[in-house]
């Protein structure tokens, strides 16, 4: 089967994807369309598409399917199906999803959907918008026929020009359906569990088909810059059978969702004493979520106060272990697979620099940053501590598609501090991104780091080392020697079983509809969900470069990288910058020189 240590795949493996890729994705026939997750971006985003259409008896084991999804790892929305009557028959069109960019080696193979009754508007447009020409020769010609279709998945749909096997994507095209190689990140949510047996039931709206959920601001009113798969928070599904935009006046809502952005930034509901000042319930059953996507030891100052908080059932964010809700950013599998061609970006190619883009430059990160561009080369691209030119063409912020990962690939680190460094679960696309494309974060985070990332070893902890000289010795090694290079970046090479358990459940989350956590609150509720309540701070006193971080001293503008490096041609490869010196070498910043030089001359 795949080999993962070097990142091929065997005949017998090969031969499989080929042979269920048309048949992988129809296992659990009979479930009500509503109730399945669909990948974030697997219909809308793929390039290539190939359709088989097939028909079958409408229903299917209903037991047997039960069975496959308890436990399992279910529902990572790969896979939804959506079944219509055709003369007492059944239709389901089967679809090979293949992320086919430049050649990309991301066979991705889906069910994609199609429902005459509850496609509506989203779903069914962003399909068709993606759908290259069917065929439908055989389409009335039964399961026999089926069987003989034929299934053409091109080689440089799974394999790179480097010649590198995405593993991710032989695992999702080999368990289309459920991704059993992903756990189970929903409690063991039962999307077949009648509404009437959830620990909330629609208690306002009575209905037996789902749930009504009021949002309480329209999609544009929301922050969500790299927030993946957001927009299916608009759409019916799972559990959710009608959505209404705006909650002030909705009589009828089961569950009311209520933004933190809308409160922050445009002050929908905030009181004049900062509290929340909530549309009173028309039912104490009703169930209200608050939805918040800034750090509370920055912008999130509100998820301290118990009139703001204390307002709702259940709270959304990014540490799970504090939320009922978990709303992190992350990768998916559409996006890591689809970024699998920038990973392959070979050693030789990197710049041996660290690069960052950033427009605010709250402390500490930009004096840290700083500090670190005295001992090893620093493009800082963006308005914040800018000192070099932005490469030409490179997407702008909340663009994150092949040519912005593959640009950015062109250095071989990352700064990816966050604003709010140590607090509880808050990762950001900062490091998600740079792990996706194979730039090597440089990174602090809270202390449930590791549970996250895919291996320990996957960025360069700035509180492993003393001094500054001790991490421009690493990172020169890692610069100047491949083998080391690659300690950090053979992970992504692997099969996904061997990465943590805490990355695989973010993968399921993040290719997951945002509406799954939403239902599996609303079947388990207290049993297995916690109740909201304030959140407490983050942790502010933490050393870096064996000083407390507020001791790093301000240097201002960082060091130019080219005081490190040579420029040997105008490439933006490896080849075209050298090393100055040959061991590690101080470079003050321009604004520390100008100081040092004052003072000898006064002297």
């Amino acid at each position: 089967m795949a080999n993962a240590r070097d990142g091929d795949v065997d005949d017998e493996s090969r031969a499989l994807l080929l042979s269920r890729a048309a048949s992988g994705a129809s296992a659990g026939r009979g479930v009500r369309h509503q109730r399945h997750g669909v990948d974030d971006g697997a219909i809308a985003s793929a390039s290539a598409l190939m359709g088989v259409e097939t028909y079958g008896d409408e229903g299917g084991d209903d037991e047997a399917h039960a069975r496959a999804l308890n436990g399992e790892g279910m529902l990572c929305g790969a896979s939804g199906e959506w079944w219509r009557a055709v003369g007492g028959r059944s239709t389901r069109r089967i679809a090979a999803l293949t992320l086919a960019v430049m050649g990309v080696a991301s066979a991705v193979v889906a069910a994609s959907t199609s429902s005459a009754a509850h496609h509506g508007g989203g779903l069914r447009a962003a399909l068709s918008a993606a759908m290259a020409p069917r065929h439908r020769a055989n389409a009335r010609r039964g399961p026999a026929a089926k069987a003989q279709q034929p299934t053409v998945i091109r080689e440089e749909f799974y394999k790179n020009p480097s010649g590198r096997v995405d593993q991710l994507a032989v695992a999702a095209a080999l368990d289309p359906a459920y991704h059993r190689y992903l756990p189970d990140a929903y409690h063991g949510f039962d999307p077949v569990a009648p509404y009437d047996t959830y620990a909330h039931p629609p208690a306002v709206s009575k209905s037996k088909s789902g749930f009504t959920m009021c949002v309480d601001t329209p999609p544009a009113a929301w922050d969500t810059a790299y927030v993946k798969g957001f927009g299916r928070l608009f759409e019916p599904g799972v559990c959710v059978d009608k959505i209404v935009i705006g909650c002030d006046n909705s009589t009828r809502a089961d569950v009311r969702i209520f933004s933190q952005s809308a409160y922050l930034w445009r002050g929908k509901n905030k009181a004049k004493d900062l509290s929340y000042n909530k549309p009173k319930k028309v039912s104490p059953e009703q169930v209200d979520m608050y939805l918040a996507h800034e750090a509370v030891g920055t912008f999130g100052q509100d998820l301290h106060r118990e009139n703001v908080v204390g307002a709702f059932d259940y709270l959304g964010y990014f540490d799970q272990k504090k939320s009922a809700f978990w709303w992190p950013f992350g990768p998916s599998l559409n996006s890591l697979t689809g970024d699998f061609p920038a990973y392959t970006t070979p050693h030789k190619d990197r710049i041996p620099g660290i690069a960052w883009l950033a427009i605010d430059c709250l402390p500490p990160r930009s004096r840290i940053l700083s500090y670190i561009s005295q001992a090893f080369p620093v493009f800082s691209f963006g308005s914040c501590m800018h000192n070099a030119q932005v490469p030409a063409g490179l997407p702008g912020r909340g663009i994150e598609n092949l040519k912005y990962q593959s640009m950015m690939a062109r250095y071989m680190f990352y700064f990816a501090l966050e604003n709010a460094p140590l607090c509880e679960g808050y990762m950001t696309e900062k490091i998600w991104l740079a792990l996706s494309r194979g730039s090597i974060p440089i990174y602090i985070g809270s202390d449930s780091i590791d549970e996250m990332l895919p291996v320990k070893n996957s960025y360069v902890d700035l509180r492993k080392y003393d001094t500054i000289e001790a991490l421009a010795a690493e990172l020169r090694e890692i610069a100047t020697n491949e083998t080391r290079y690659d300690e950090y970046t053979s992970w992504r090479y692997a099969h996904p079983s061997a990465w943590s358990d805490g990355f695989r459940r973010l993968l399921r989350v993040m290719s997951s509809d945002i509406k799954l956590g939403i239902c599996s609150i609303l079947q388990k509720g207290e049993s297995e969900y916690m109740k909201a309540a304030p959140l407490g701070g983050c942790e502010h006193d933490w050393n870096v470069f064996g000083m407390p971080h507020a001791k790093i001293p301000t240097v201002g503008k960082p060091t130019n990288p080219l005081d490190h490096l040579d420029k040997l041609c105008d490439e933006p490869t490896q080849a075209c910058y050298e090393f100055k010196y040959p061991e590690y070498k101080f470079i003050p910043v321009p604004a520390v020189a100008a100081r040092i030089n004052a003072a000898a001359t006064q002297h």
